[in-house]
């Protein structure tokens, strides 16, 4: 895939002034001071704090404009408090090959190929309110969607990402909610971050960084995820998976996915939600960077029944529609 241009974003490891969470192997990243103006900082202090620096080069005008945009804002900064989800995530992807447009079981969106590793990849969008779909009737139920950003998943065994998860339930014909913001670094299980509020209707935007390999070889990687509506920010920068399933870090590729989570190798339900648009979708290499016309749609397409569930179109950003 072309790039929309050529730019130099390096790999970073900050670790300077972090503050351990109550998550052994997670930390919250230093604040900048009020009166530092990220977009003018130098390159010593963005490592520092773990903010990407801007793109060199001969970047696009988007590129700098959505990165201006991003360091322009300053919320207020929330100390993460993480809980483990309950669930236990399992994983499938994509399963067929590139093309004009690509299947999944349980993603749709896009997604964009590197043959030089991603190291950054951000978008934003509008968390949606979710209800049982019409097709259910009045049964009881469970109906889940997640909204990400990530990095690998599609030709490689991990995934790093973060995101909003959207689920809905009834029980007895009462129907109750449940809206939360999340990170993960696959095969690990997500990882909820319970006092940064999200809510239907929020504008939130999902940053993730691959950070590089310390001393003792494990990788490092930073979600950072912002509440525009609600003017919060929240930072955490998380270590590899310790399981053996984990091979290494690829970045082959980086997506702006809505998905139906599977819990123990079991798709969820979707509900009801409208559509999910993710705007300003940025992704550097080291020595790209890339936008969402560089990338492949996916439609999210049953396996059993091979219903259109939802599809993944692109309009200069990637509109994901429920199709029920």
């Amino acid at each position: 895939m072309a790039a929309l241009s050529r730019a130099r974003v390096k790999r970073f490891l900050p670790t300077a002034g972090r503050t351990a969470t109550n998550l052994s192997d997670a930390f919250e990243l230093p604040s900048p001071a009020s009166e530092v103006s990220l977009v003018d900082a130098d390159i010593k202090t963005l490592k520092r704090l773990g903010i990407p620096i801007k793109p060199k080069g001969s970047p696009s005008s988007d590129a700098v404009r959505i990165w201006r945009n991003a360091l322009s804002r300053r919320p207020e900064v929330i100390a993460p408090k993480l809980s483990k989800r309950p669930e236990i995530r399992t994983y499938e992807g994509i399963k067929t090959g590139r093309a004009a447009a690509s299947l999944s079981n349980v993603w749709s969106g896009g997604v964009v190929m590197n043959q030089t590793a991603m190291q950054l990849v951000f978008g934003q969008w509008v968390v949606p309110t979710v209800l049982p779909p019409a097709s259910a009737g009045n049964a009881d139920g469970d109906w889940w969607t997640v909204a990400w950003v990530g990095i690998d998943g599609w030709g490689s065994s991990d995934v790093l990402q973060c995101g909003t998860g959207h689920h809905v339930s009834r029980r007895n014909g009462k129907i109750s909610t449940e809206y939360f913001a999340w990170y993960e670094w696959f095969p690990d299980n997500w990882i909820q971050i319970s006092n940064f509020t999200v809510q239907p209707g929020d504008t939130v935007s999902g940053l993730i960084t691959y950070d590089g390999v310390d001393q003792n070889g494990v990788h490092w990687g930073t979600a950072t995820l912002n509440n525009i509506s609600r003017g919060k920010l929240t930072r955490v920068q998380f270590r590899s998976p310790t399981s053996s399933a984990f091979t290494g870090f690829s970045g082959n590729c980086a997506e702006w996915v809505m998905e139906r989570p599977q819990f123990s190798g079991v798709p969820a339900q979707v509900p009801e939600f409208g559509e999910i648009v993710f705007t300003n979708c940025l992704a550097c290499s080291s020595t790209a960077t890339f936008q969402a016309s560089a990338g492949t749609p996916v439609n999210m397409v049953d396996n059993t029944s091979g219903k259109t569930l939802s599809t993944g179109l692109l309009e200069g950003d990637w509109k994901c529609t429920f199709v029920g």
